[in-house]
Protein backbone atom coordinates (compact mmCIF):
# COMPACT_ATOMS: atom_id res chain seq x y z
CA UNK A 1 0.00 0.00 0.00
CA UNK A 2 1.34 3.39 -0.97
CA UNK A 3 0.10 6.81 0.06
CA UNK A 4 1.28 9.93 -1.73
CA UNK A 5 1.52 8.25 -5.14
CA UNK A 6 0.98 11.54 -6.99
CA UNK A 7 3.88 13.28 -5.27
CA UNK A 8 7.45 13.41 -6.54
CA UNK A 9 8.69 10.45 -4.49
CA UNK A 10 5.43 8.53 -4.71
CA UNK A 11 5.13 8.59 -8.50
CA UNK A 12 8.75 7.47 -8.82
CA UNK A 13 8.18 4.69 -6.28
CA UNK A 14 5.18 3.44 -8.27
CA UNK A 15 7.18 3.49 -11.53
CA UNK A 16 10.11 1.65 -9.93
CA UNK A 17 7.88 -0.98 -8.32
CA UNK A 18 6.04 -1.61 -11.58
CA UNK A 19 9.31 -1.92 -13.53
CA UNK A 20 10.53 -4.37 -10.86
CA UNK A 21 7.53 -6.61 -11.43
CA UNK A 22 5.78 -6.05 -8.09
CA UNK A 23 2.39 -7.63 -8.61
CA UNK A 24 -0.04 -5.57 -6.57
CA UNK A 25 0.39 -1.92 -5.72
CA UNK A 26 -2.53 -0.40 -3.86
CA UNK A 27 -2.61 3.38 -3.85
CA UNK A 28 -4.57 5.17 -1.18
CA UNK A 29 -5.96 8.62 -1.79
CA UNK A 30 -5.90 11.10 1.06
CA UNK A 31 -9.66 11.54 0.85
CA UNK A 32 -10.27 7.80 1.29
CA UNK A 33 -11.92 7.55 4.69
CA UNK A 34 -11.43 3.87 5.30
CA UNK A 35 -9.27 0.99 4.16
CA UNK A 36 -11.79 -1.59 5.27
CA UNK A 37 -10.26 -4.66 6.89
CA UNK A 38 -7.50 -5.27 4.36
CA UNK A 39 -4.06 -6.01 5.80
CA UNK A 40 -0.87 -5.29 3.87
CA UNK A 41 2.63 -6.78 3.80
CA UNK A 42 4.21 -3.40 3.11
CA UNK A 43 2.93 0.12 3.63
CA UNK A 44 4.81 3.19 2.43
CA UNK A 45 3.42 6.40 3.88
CA UNK A 46 4.76 9.00 1.47
CA UNK A 47 1.76 11.33 1.67
CA UNK A 48 2.43 14.76 3.06
CA UNK A 49 2.81 18.34 2.00
CA UNK A 50 6.55 18.78 1.46
CA UNK A 51 6.15 22.17 -0.22
CA UNK A 52 5.91 25.03 2.28
CA UNK A 53 3.21 26.78 0.24
CA UNK A 54 1.05 23.63 0.51
CA UNK A 55 1.50 22.87 4.20
CA UNK A 56 1.08 26.53 5.15
CA UNK A 57 -2.22 26.60 3.23
CA UNK A 58 -3.63 23.58 5.12
CA UNK A 59 -2.02 23.24 8.56
CA UNK A 60 -4.74 20.99 10.01
CA UNK A 61 -4.67 18.66 6.98
CA UNK A 62 -0.88 18.53 7.22
CA UNK A 63 -1.04 17.49 10.86
CA UNK A 64 -3.72 14.85 10.15
CA UNK A 65 -1.76 13.24 7.29
CA UNK A 66 1.34 12.78 9.43
CA UNK A 67 -0.42 11.61 12.60
CA UNK A 68 -4.01 10.35 12.35
CA UNK A 69 -3.56 8.83 8.90
CA UNK A 70 -0.29 7.17 9.95
CA UNK A 71 -1.87 5.66 13.07
CA UNK A 72 -4.73 4.32 10.93
CA UNK A 73 -2.29 2.84 8.40
CA UNK A 74 -0.53 0.90 11.16
CA UNK A 75 -3.78 -0.91 11.94
CA UNK A 76 -3.73 -2.24 8.37
CA UNK A 77 -0.26 -3.74 8.58
CA UNK A 78 0.00 -7.53 8.69
CA UNK A 79 1.69 -8.86 11.87
CA UNK A 80 4.80 -9.69 9.81
CA UNK A 81 4.46 -6.57 7.64
CA UNK A 82 6.66 -3.50 7.49
CA UNK A 83 5.74 0.19 7.34
CA UNK A 84 7.99 2.94 5.98
CA UNK A 85 7.19 6.49 7.15
CA UNK A 86 8.68 9.35 5.15
CA UNK A 87 9.62 11.95 7.71
CA UNK A 88 11.73 15.03 7.04
CA UNK A 89 15.11 16.49 7.81
CA UNK A 90 13.17 19.50 9.08
CA UNK A 91 12.86 17.72 12.44
CA UNK A 92 16.41 19.09 12.96
CA UNK A 93 15.17 22.71 12.56
CA UNK A 94 16.38 24.94 15.35
CA UNK A 95 19.38 22.75 16.14
CA UNK A 96 22.55 24.82 16.17
CA UNK A 97 24.83 22.00 14.95
CA UNK A 98 25.96 22.37 11.36
CA UNK A 99 25.94 18.67 10.57
CA UNK A 100 23.32 16.52 12.25
CA UNK A 101 23.47 13.03 13.65
CA UNK A 102 20.41 10.83 13.60
CA UNK A 103 19.88 11.23 17.33
CA UNK A 104 19.95 15.05 17.11
CA UNK A 105 16.63 16.82 17.28
CA UNK A 106 15.58 20.39 16.63
CA UNK A 107 13.78 22.95 18.73
CA UNK A 108 10.78 24.18 16.78
CA UNK A 109 8.39 26.55 18.48
CA UNK A 110 4.91 24.99 18.15
CA UNK A 111 3.55 28.49 17.43
CA UNK A 112 5.78 28.86 14.36
CA UNK A 113 3.91 28.76 11.06
CA UNK A 114 6.05 25.83 9.87
CA UNK A 115 5.34 23.83 13.04
CA UNK A 116 2.32 22.10 11.47
CA UNK A 117 4.71 20.25 9.17
CA UNK A 118 7.75 19.86 11.42
CA UNK A 119 5.93 18.89 14.61
CA UNK A 120 3.51 16.53 12.86
CA UNK A 121 6.44 14.72 11.22
CA UNK A 122 8.09 14.50 14.64
CA UNK A 123 4.83 13.13 16.09
CA UNK A 124 4.67 10.64 13.20
CA UNK A 125 8.12 9.43 14.23
CA UNK A 126 6.86 9.05 17.81
CA UNK A 127 3.95 6.97 16.48
CA UNK A 128 6.42 4.72 14.65
CA UNK A 129 8.53 4.29 17.81
CA UNK A 130 5.39 3.42 19.80
CA UNK A 131 4.40 0.89 17.12
CA UNK A 132 7.87 -0.70 17.33
CA UNK A 133 7.58 -0.93 21.11
CA UNK A 134 4.30 -2.76 20.44
CA UNK A 135 6.07 -5.30 18.21
CA UNK A 136 5.28 -3.86 14.78
CA UNK A 137 7.96 -3.12 12.21
CA UNK A 138 7.97 0.58 11.39
CA UNK A 139 10.91 2.31 9.71
CA UNK A 140 11.51 6.05 9.52
CA UNK A 141 13.33 7.87 6.71
CA UNK A 142 14.18 11.55 7.20
CA UNK A 143 14.08 12.77 3.62
CA UNK A 144 15.62 16.07 2.55
CA UNK A 145 15.14 18.25 -0.54
CA UNK A 146 14.34 15.66 -3.19
CA UNK A 147 14.30 16.77 -6.83
CA UNK A 148 14.16 15.21 -10.28
CA UNK A 149 11.65 13.85 -12.82
CA UNK A 150 8.09 14.13 -11.59
CA UNK A 151 8.38 17.63 -10.15
CA UNK A 152 5.37 19.67 -11.17
CA UNK A 153 5.75 22.96 -13.00
CA UNK A 154 4.67 25.13 -10.07
CA UNK A 155 6.66 23.31 -7.38
CA UNK A 156 7.83 25.88 -4.82
CA UNK A 157 10.78 23.98 -3.35
CA UNK A 158 14.17 25.64 -3.72
CA UNK A 159 15.77 23.24 -6.23
CA UNK A 160 12.72 23.51 -8.48
CA UNK A 161 12.94 27.29 -8.28
CA UNK A 162 16.65 27.14 -9.19
CA UNK A 163 15.98 24.92 -12.22
CA UNK A 164 13.01 27.03 -13.36
CA UNK A 165 15.06 30.25 -13.06
CA UNK A 166 17.99 28.75 -14.96
CA UNK A 167 15.74 27.52 -17.78
CA UNK A 168 13.61 30.66 -17.93
CA UNK A 169 16.17 33.41 -17.25
CA UNK A 170 19.51 31.73 -17.84
CA UNK A 171 20.65 32.56 -14.31
CA UNK A 172 19.88 31.84 -10.68
CA UNK A 173 19.45 34.81 -8.37
CA UNK A 174 19.76 33.95 -4.68
CA UNK A 175 17.17 35.29 -2.26
CA UNK A 176 19.70 35.41 0.57
CA UNK A 177 23.46 35.59 1.01
CA UNK A 178 23.85 31.96 -0.01
CA UNK A 179 25.18 30.82 3.35
CA UNK A 180 22.43 28.26 3.96
CA UNK A 181 23.58 24.64 3.71
CA UNK A 182 21.21 22.13 2.21
CA UNK A 183 21.36 18.46 1.34
CA UNK A 184 19.74 17.70 -2.01
CA UNK A 185 18.76 14.21 -3.09
CA UNK A 186 17.96 13.05 -6.62
CA UNK A 187 14.66 11.19 -6.67
CA UNK A 188 15.95 7.90 -8.13
CA UNK A 189 18.58 7.78 -5.37
CA UNK A 190 15.85 8.49 -2.82
CA UNK A 191 13.68 5.68 -4.18
CA UNK A 192 16.57 3.21 -4.09
CA UNK A 193 17.40 4.11 -0.48
CA UNK A 194 13.76 4.00 0.61
CA UNK A 195 13.21 0.56 -0.89
CA UNK A 196 16.40 -0.68 0.77
CA UNK A 197 15.11 0.64 4.11
CA UNK A 198 11.76 -1.03 3.55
Amino acid sequence: LLTGATGLIGCNLVATLRRSGVGAINVMRRDALTLGTTKHDYIIHAAGYAQPAKFLADPMGTIAVNTTMLADLLTHLKPTGRLLFLSTSEVYSGNSRGIYREDDIGATNPASERACYIESKRCGEAICHAARADGRRAVIARVSSVYGPGVRAKDTRVMSQFIDAALRDGEIIMRDGGSARRVFLYVSDAVEMLLNLL
